[in-house]
């Protein structure tokens, strides 16, 4: 079983350039560039801001190692509903990925589970074309 909590992001920049942005985070483990499993989290959509607070666990209960060892959270801006409705295409903002198998045999990871720590790390957000 693979639990992925989403605590926040800080200071989003989305495509559009708004500072009024809607939010919200999709999950994906993937096995050699090959999506297995996506947690499409639209449902804790977070409005109006870029410094969301997402408090959400992302469960993968199907997954194996060696094999599903790419996770990848990617957070999207849900596009503005107009006045008939729709509003357009999710817009990626930025996605990062974790290697959860260099994860599970880092010395590191191992003294955290012995200790009954839980890992929490801050990640960066990168999207395609970006210099940043």
């Amino acid at each position: 079983v693979i639990r992925a909590y989403v605590l926040s992001a800080d200071g989003l920049i989305p495509a559009s350039g708004s500072s009024d942005i809607s939010s919200f985070v999709q999950s994906r483990v993937e096995k050699e560039s090959s999506t297995m499993y996506t947690f499409h989290d639209s449902m804790t959509v977070r409005h109006h801001t870029t410094h969301p607070v997402f408090h959400t666990c992302h469960i993968f209960s199907h997954c194996q190692f060696p094999g599903n060892c790419i996770l990848q959270h990617t957070v999207y801006e849900q596009p503005k509903s107009g006045i008939l409705g729709g509003g357009g295409a999710e817009v990626p903002i930025g996605s990062t990925i974790i290697d959860l198998e260099d994860r599970w045999f880092s010395q590191r990871y191992k003294d955290m589970v012995k200790a009954d720590i839980v890992p929490i790390e801050s990640r960066s957000l990168s999207h395609k074309g970006s210099v940043f």
